[in-house]
Order: C-alpha cells, then structure tokens, then sequence
C-alpha cells in the first residue's frame, strides 16, 4: 500500500490509471518506460 501512495503521489497528470494486482504494478500513461525507470532508479537509491 506504501508504493501505491509513493507512485500516486509522484506521477503526473498524464496518468491515466495505477493498479496493483498481486505483486504487479501498472501504470498506464505516455513515455511510461522511460517514467517507471526512474521511479525505479529512485527506489533503489533510497532503499
């Protein structure tokens, strides 16, 4: 539930949805390869 809040909390208005299902997570918006790394990148550095 923690990540949910981190992701809703840092996309931009482009999203246009956010499910998690399990242990997935989906973001659907534009670029969003490019955004998930560095969601991503930024996790591991504060882990």
């Amino acid at each position: 539930m923690e990540a949910i809040k981190y992701f809703t909390s840092k996309t931009s208005p482009s999203v246009k949805l956010i499910s998690c299902v399990s242990d997935e997570l989906r973001i659907i918006t534009h670029s969003w390869d490019e955004k998930l790394l560095k969601f991503i990148r930024k996790i591991v550095i504060v882990s």
